[in-house]
């Protein structure tokens, strides 16, 4: 059968109403491998038509079709082999001129996905292997009216780019350098307007007209050329509106001077002095607006700036004179660090990379790091991260990380890539702002043609265009030659309402906040990877939780060895080993074969077995092999000698399905009774029962416990207080996890025990069927497949390993309160969002009708000019980027008296409180002084927790 080309087999595919491209063999599988468990969450999910907001992965509704940029979108996440450049635009004026870009950009058969950040004027583009370079991208941007810069890896953060700014800046001095003249003709020099110069024409005008003209060419040319090249386009914007307000006053200025030199008595006013207002109004409101864009990257400008430009090289070098070996100190540039370079710190000094330390002790300073502002000792053998402060002492450190792998570099990394996505709910904007412009212009020109009419007609009163504030006598001796002029007033309506409109506070609302939240969270040790993630976290209605590791501290102790003594005894006697009291009698004969077998593991079960066999001092026997079972625990060969020959003897370690499954015992043994009974008592008690058996036969039951991390009460209890439900999944048996979720407060019907890791992603599907957007939390190594299949995936205690990919939230502290955190900034954020979008649109519902007259039947003489529309506009966009700035303000929840669960004192009910809080808000109510006790200092405070509708009590001491 021949092989159709991929043209043919394109279009038959888009002939079933399916869009279709070309990929590339291993490339695209490995991206399919890697999104494979994303995609899954996306089947998942489809049960209920819930929409997803992720872009890579969200459902569609029925009978909809996907845009074209969505689907790039798309194609570019899996083809993980595409490279992606950055370009610094100019030219940008509005949210319209954002989609034309994209639009533009996207018809390049090379370009698989290209989205522009509003507020940084950034451009991202993925290109496809076969793209050959970026030149022609950039020259058809010029062309469009834009012009484009690469942005090297070199470059970094171009948040710190003035240009746009000083060229706003320039503009404006010039244009407010036309405009005093301008002003002062048309208002001070009253004696200038009846000399006469030719025809009807006054000095005045003629000097006006002098003025005006290369102003338009010089200040009005940046807003007349950007308006046809998006004409030339298919695209109407701010600039076309702006054009044809500033340009219509100015044409209707020359066309009087015109009609002057033949009509010498034709009366109608010049207004030059307009046209220069609006020009200088709308100059000034876009330099305040690009300033104030600047400020919104402030939190990833600070974290860029936190990276030290030099740094003190050690080095070993030979004396040509004497030979002898010296050591020397070179300062260097910080970016030519090589992995193995020997650094020293020097107090007050920032860390240039990531290092271990290798001589010296001192503090340093790592707020940036985990957020703690309490520094932390380093000793040799520690590590440093680049960008943190040195404070008490010289420190010579050993590079292990430089360049864009250091932990700075990859935190500004993701929190500029989320600051250049887009959350969904900015396709509102996206779709309004296609449509804007033009219907502004039908409601100017409705606008015109209205007060043409209807002032001609005489079908309004002529008391409307007088201020209520006029005495009565005055308002009664109106007549009709108190009516203003038709074409005079309609033709400035029309302008103001021309000007007025501006759709780029929409285009701003979420871009800023977006912005200025990931900034916030990077501040406080949450990492946000996207709009889309803050969009999906406030939907959040249940929290599933691992246990090891996440609720727990994860580092598991041995507390009980219970040896069964018969089989002990029987396998001492049998291999002649000693199973006295100086090797820890038959307990210490468990330990070790449990040990050899664990010795090679990293789970923290068979950490927890070594640790503790070691500091008994036994020694472990030595193990041939060993084979882990996922889940389960492991097996090994264990060689020993008996009557003269060695026979290998099989040790398995591990819980008792995993024996049983893998028919390691002998489950019709007659020991197995009291086994399970002894396991079941120490499940009860929340400690997790692990079996050794040897050759089939259990010889010993060992317990070990994990403590509870000290902030999980309260972050259980805060999540449940504010509507959540809190769920907790592990690998561990039911007994052992239904005691810990009742220490925690969770409810034993939201316990998921026994769940291997892939289980786990199969349970958030589960819950996602059931109608819940689930956000789960782990550390973001074990748990990746349940990460990545949840709504919302929160890896916590990263530390330096920032880029978990699996994850759309990383938190860089290991405090579980920090979920708290993350998501009460992320509501709050997205109630700026919705805010900015309240106010933009509350302020084109108000100001278009202002501007067109509508207001003058109930408030007469309220009519706003051009000018003042001019001033409205620029004062709306520059609104929406403070109301987003304000969002630096904001002051986290804390885990230790500062916060309440009343829903209306912030999004999350939580109560930020001060420093001096004296007492401690109670869950569901008040501070409660009966449980509150002070002594010597300390504060105990009696947590409740209602469990299975009874309540138990927990006391936690915090220092005052």
């Amino acid at each position: 059968i021949p092989c159709p080309s991929d043209a043919v087999a394109i279009d038959a595919i888009e002939a079933m109403g399916f869009d279709a491209q070309v990929g590339g063999g291993a490339d695209l599988e490995q991206g399919l491998q890697k999104n494979a468990a994303r995609e899954r969450s996306t089947a998942g999910s489809k049960q209920k038509n819930r929409r997803k907001t992720s872009s890579t992965r969200h459902v569609k509704s029925a009978g909809a079709t996907p845009s074209p940029a969505d689907e790039r979108k798309i194609a570019t996440k899996l083809a993980e082999s595409s490279s992606k450049i950055r370009l610094k635009l100019s030219g940008i004026s509005c949210a319209v001129c954002i989609g034309k870009i994209e639009k533009f950009l996207i018809k390049d058969p090379g370009v698989l996905v290209a989205t522009v950040n509003p507020a940084t004027h950034v451009a991202t583009i993925g290109l496809s292997k076969g793209h050959s370079s970026t030149d022609s991208l950039i020259k058809s941007l010029d062309n469009l009216g834009y012009p484009a810069k690469l942005l090297q890896a070199r470059d970094g953060s171009p948040v710190n780019d003035t240009t746009e700014v000083d060229g706003w800046r320039r503009l404006l001095k010039r244009s407010i350098l036309y405009t005093i003249p301008l002003f002062l003709l048309q208002y001070s020099f009253k004696s200038m307007t009846g000399v006469i110069l030719l025809g009807g024409v006054t000095v005045k005008g003629a000097a006006m007209l002098f003025i005006s003209t290369p102003m338009q060419i010089d200040v009005g040319g940046r807003y007349y050329l950007a308006a046809y090249k998006g004409f030339q386009h298919n695209t109407i914007g701010m600039d076309f509106l702006v054009s044809l307000g500033v340009g219509g006053s100015y044409v209707s200025s020359v066309l009087v001077l015109l009609i002057r030199l033949i009509h010498e008595n034709f009366d109608k006013p010049v207004m030059f002095e307009t046209s220069a207002m609006l020009l200088t109004f709308i100059t000034l409101g876009k330099f305040l607006e690009t300033s104030a864009r600047g400020h919104t990257t402030a939190a990833l400008s600070k974290l860029a700036a936190m990276q030290p430009a030099r740094a003190l090289r050690i080095r070993k070098r030979t004396r040509s004179s004497d030979g002898v070996q010296e050591t020397v100190e070179e300062d260097i540039d910080a970016t030519s660090v090589e992995l193995g370079d020997i650094l020293r710190v020097l107090p007050a000094s920032a860390m240039p990379v990531d290092g271990v330390v290798v001589k010296g002790q001192s503090y340093v300073d790592e707020k940036m790091i985990n957020g703690e502002p309490v520094p932390v000792a380093k000793r040799p053998g520690d590590m440093v991260f680049g960008g943190t402060l040195n404070q008490l002492s010289p420190l010579v450190i050993e590079a292990t990380r430089v360049g864009d792998d250091t932990a700075l570099s990859q935190i500004v990394r993701l929190v500029e890539e989320a600051q250049n996505s887009k959350a969904p709910i900015q396709a509102l904007a996206d779709s309004i702002a296609a449509v804007f412009a033009p219907f502004m212009i039908v409601v100017s020109m409705v606008t015109f043609l209205w007060w043409l009419v209807a002032i001609n007609m005489r079908w309004v009163d002529p008391r409307w265009f007088v201020s209520d504030y006029l005495t009565d006598d005055a308002m009664s001796s109106m007549g009709d030659a108190e009516y203003p002029d038709a074409a005079l007033f309609a033709f400035m309506s029309a302008i103001a309402v021309l000007v007025v409109a501006c759709p780029c506070a929409l285009g701003l609302a979420t871009p800023t906040a977006v912005m200025v939240g990931t900034g916030v969270g990077a501040r406080h040790g949450v990492l946000i990877k996207g709009g889309d993630v803050l969009e999906e976290a406030c939907k959040v209605t249940l929290v599933m939780m691992d246990k090891t590791g996440t609720l727990t501290c994860g580092d598991l102790s041995l507390t009980d060895v219970s040896a069964m003594e018969p089989q002990c005894k029987a396998f001492s006697k049998r291999f002649g080993i000693s199973c006295g009291a100086d090797v820890g009698g038959c307990q210490g004969l468990v330990l070790r074969l449990a040990a050899a077998a664990e010795l090679s593991s990293e789970h923290p079960i068979g950490q927890g077995v070594v640790s503790a066999t070691k500091a008994r001092g036994l020694k472990p026997f030595e193990a041939e092999s060993a084979r882990v079972v996922v889940g389960g625990g492991i097996v090994a060969t264990i060689p020993l000698e008996s009557g003269g020959k060695t026979e290998n003897v099989g040790v398995a370690v591990g819980n008792l399905r995993l024996l049983e499954t893998e028919a390691l015992i002998d489950c019709s043994h007659k020991n197995m009774t009291e086994c399970k009974l002894v396991a079941r008592a120490l499940e009860e008690e929340a400690k997790t029962a692990v079996f050794v058996a040897v050759d089939k036969v259990v010889v010993g039951v060992l317990a070990l416990a994990d403590q509870i991390k000290p902030t999980a009460y309260t972050t259980v209890a805060s999540l449940k207080a504010i509507g959540l439900e809190v769920w907790m999944v592990t690998g561990d048996n039911a007994s052992t996890a239904k005691a810990v979720a009742l220490q925690l407060g969770i409810s034993p019907s939201h316990v998921l025990a026994k769940v291997l890791p892939q289980g786990k992603a199969d349970h958030v599907h589960w819950l996602q069927g059931q109608g819940h957007v689930v956000a789960v939390v782990g550390d973001g190594i074990n748990d990746s497949p349940a990460l990545a299949a949840a709504d919302v995936g929160i890896a916590v205690g990263a530390g330096a390993q920032v880029a978990v990919e699996a994850a759309n939230m990383v938190l860089i502290r290991d405090d579980i309160f920090a979920v708290c955190v993350a998501l009460d900034l992320a509501r709050t954020v997205f109630q700026r969002i919705r805010l900015n979008y309240v106010w933009a649109l509350a302020y084109n519902v108000f100001s278009v009708p202002a501007a067109a007259g509508a207001m003058l039947p109930f408030v007469h003489g309220f009519h706003m000019r051009p000018e003042v529309a001019a001033v409205a506009m620029a004062c709306s966009s520059i609104a929406v980027v403070l109301s987003s700035l304000a969002l630096n303000l904001y002051r986290p929840p804390t885990s230790d008296g500062g916060m309440s669960y009343h829903s209306e004192d912030d999004p999350l009910g939580f109560k930020r409180g001060s420093s001096g809080d004296t007492n401690r808000l109670l869950p569901g109510g008040g501070a409660d002084d009966d449980h509150i006790i002070h002594d010597n200092g300390l504060r105990v405070e009696i947590m409740r927790f209602e469990l299975n509708r009874n309540h138990a009590t927990t006391a936690t001491t915090t220092a005052q």
